[in-house]
């Protein structure tokens, strides 16, 4: 393989490491916000539920018994701060995958960027 096309592969790998870089980065900050804030992240409907005892209620499955009413503000707490954990245990699972692909992209960088201009510096001390 010639001293270009080595340098030109080189380069090719390093411009799409910084793809997958920018992307996985992206995607870890995201999820840092998902288990720092994750009131932030939840969905929609979790938190619409948790609003008011009358929406919790609205969504409680016909097949069971209505609870008491003094315990439905209980049972609506319960669920939400069930939800936010759900929301931040998802969050630490994909932050830490996300981080995996940012840590490798930032390995193919750097040893693609220390070929390229290994061959850039090859090319310039030899004799065309």
């Amino acid at each position: 393989m010639g001293r270009r096309l080595r340098e030109g592969y080189a380069l090719a790998a390093c411009f799409v490491s910084m793809i997958f870089l920018v992307v996985s980065v992206s995607i870890c900050l995201y999820k840092f916000l998902q288990i720092v804030a994750p009131s932030v992240t939840v969905s929609g409907y979790a938190l619409e539920r948790s609003m008011t005892d009358e929406r919790f209620m609205e969504t409680w499955p016909q097949n069971r018994p209505e609870p008491e009413p003094s315990a439905i503000a209980r049972l609506r707490k319960e669920d939400l701060e069930s939800a936010l954990r759900s929301e931040r245990h998802d969050g630490l699972n994909s932050f830490l995958e996300s981080l995996m692909y940012a840590v490798a992209a930032g390995l193919v960088f750097r040893l693609h960027w220390r070929l390229a201009q290994r061959e850039r510096a090859t090319a310039a001390a030899s004799p065309a």
